[in-house]
């Protein structure tokens, strides 16, 4: 922009977590050098009325405040905060090689339309710190799915050259995979995946991570998914 003559940068968007760049703006306001404003839907657009906004309110009073009436929420927070995370990370480890005396794991999240297909490589050392050895993940979209065939045919590759042969995933796809890895050489290891049991791994990593027993590699997708981890409360 400081190449371009009266160049304007416009940020806009609905209010969400108490973090990030506009929460920062607008807590930062009187300092900025530019314009920060907070303004209802009804305000910015008046053709829209709190009348017809009225059936959103009835169902979500939070959602609500936060699309109609641009209030930041409480109720949504990132699930970990960079002081715990960063000094997990080890700077500059894309990969770890294969060691032979080490005990590697693996587990697969499959997917193939646009979320992501993944896998993962760990092995823990004698102080119980869980290393990830390695991530690989495979996107597809809507309109080209991926072909699970070639990805787990590339799986297959990589847990050979860690000396594995079986893998961990969940329910999803579980009868096509399990089929196709039987003929390959690979074990699938099926874990049911739940509303229950994610809040339980999910506490058990952050718990890992609180007492910095987690090596995590410094890949940027694998770094961006955590960091865009959000928590949200329920009346449950």
């Amino acid at each position: 922009m400081a190449t371009v003559r009266n160049a304007k940068l416009i940020k806009i968007s609905t209010p969400y977590t108490k973090s990030g760049v506009l929460w920062e703006d607008f807590q930062r306001r009187r300092e900025r050098d530019h314009p920060v404003w907070q303004m209802s839907t009804f305000e910015m657009n008046p053709t829209v009325t709190p009348e017809m906004a009225e059936p959103e309110r009835r169902l979500s009073e939070e959602k609500y405040q936060r699309e109609y009436l641009a209030q930041f929420t409480d109720a949504v927070n990132g699930w970990i905060v960079p002081e715990i995370l960063d000094p997990c990370v080890v700077p500059g480890r894309r990969e770890l090689p294969y060691h032979r005396d080490m005990n590697y794991v693996a587990a697969i999240d499959p997917a193939m339309r646009n979320n992501d297909f993944a896998l993962v490589i760990v092995h823990r050392l004698p102080n119980g710190t869980v290393v990830v050895d390695r991530v690989e993940r495979w996107a597809g979209t809507k309109e080209t799915p991926l072909p699970f065939e070639f990805v787990l045919n590339q799986i297959k590759s990589i847990l050979e050259s860690y000396s594995i042969n079986c893998v961990t995933g969940d329910q999803h796809y579980c009868d096509a995979i399990g089929q196709h890895l039987m003929k390959l050489g690979i074990v699938y290891k099926l874990f049911t995946f739940g509303s229950q049991t994610r809040g339980k791994l999910f506490t058990q990593f952050k718990h890992y991570l609180v007492q910095g027993k987690v090596e995590l590699l410094d890949v940027v997708e694998l770094l961006r998914e955590l960091r865009n981890l959000r928590e949200q409360k329920t009346p449950r």
